[in-house]
């Protein structure tokens, strides 16, 4: 099942490197058949952004060939901090589901089940959940996109569903959730990093993450509290105990 899940997230990554490709192609021929230098100029001043782009996916589809951790994974990575390897898991709609003591609160656990490179159906595991226990405010944490200039690994807080895509899971999402006290942890990177084999700034900040949510859950007056950790679990178990063990990128000490 696990090498399933790997062969099917690759052939999702190099979908997108050849839809790159074409991309190309077409402003290429383009170009030709209409004589328009133009559309060169502006493909040649774009050309290092797209690279970054193309070079991201083939690092982020080796490190998942490899079953290693992807900058996108510190959601689940920093839910997994929460869980340990004698808690009950329930597993549900790809996504591994813990309900746990914890601070002296009644805490639930959801992030997509690992090693394997999933995303889960947070939606439907969400609401099956819902239709079964109670909770009083919710923590989500995920990856979320930084501006050039910002700190890869900075951790910022605020309220309401954190999570990417098209927008359909967040409103599917927000229905469900927001009537409960909503919290939104991010750890920011840039979205070549979020693609690419995870690096040592994105571990240290899933740390950070933790720490904040443990923050949370210690002001907080709810009796109980359900974590949500969105994100690709590749490389990444269900429980993380000791986060050193996850194999990060090091930076290349060779290079200036």
């Amino acid at each position: 099942m696990k090498k399933r899940l790997t062969i099917i997230m690759c052939m999702k990554v190099t979908a997108g490197i050849r839809g790159i490709l074409k991309f190309l192609r077409h402003n290429l021929e383009l170009s030709r058949k209409t004589g328009n230098l133009q559309i060169l100029v502006a493909l040649q001043m774009n050309l290092e952004l797209i690279m970054r782009t193309a070079r991201a996916y083939l690092d982020g589809c080796q490190a998942i060939s490899s079953s290693l951790p992807l900058g996108d994974g510190a959601g689940p990575l920093t839910a997994g901090m929460l869980i340990d390897e004698e808690d009950r898991k329930k597993h549900l709609h790809e996504m591994v589901y813990v309900r746990k003591r914890f601070m002296d609160k009644d805490i639930g656990i959801l992030k997509p089940h690992g090693p394997g490179s999933r995303l889960g159906m947070v939606v439907k595991a969400l609401e099956e959940i819902l239709s079964e226990d109670e909770f009083d405010e919710v923590i989500m944490v995920d990856a979320a996109a930084k501006m050039e200039g910002e700190k890869t690994g900075t951790v910022a807080e605020g309220v309401g569903v954190a999570i990417g895509g098209l927008g359909v899971e967040k409103w599917f999402m927000e229905n469900m959730i927001l009537e409960h006290r909503t919290h939104a942890i991010i750890i920011k990177m840039s979205p070549e990093e979020a693609m690419s084999h995870m690096t040592r700034e994105i571990l240290d900040a899933c740390s950070v993450a933790r720490s904040r949510i443990e923050d949370i859950i210690s002001r907080s007056d709810a009796d109980s509290i359900l974590i949500i950790g969105v994100g690709n679990s590749s490389g990444i178990p269900d429980a993380v105990e000791n986060p050193g063990e996850i194999r990060v990128k090091e930076k290349d000490s060779t290079k200036k």
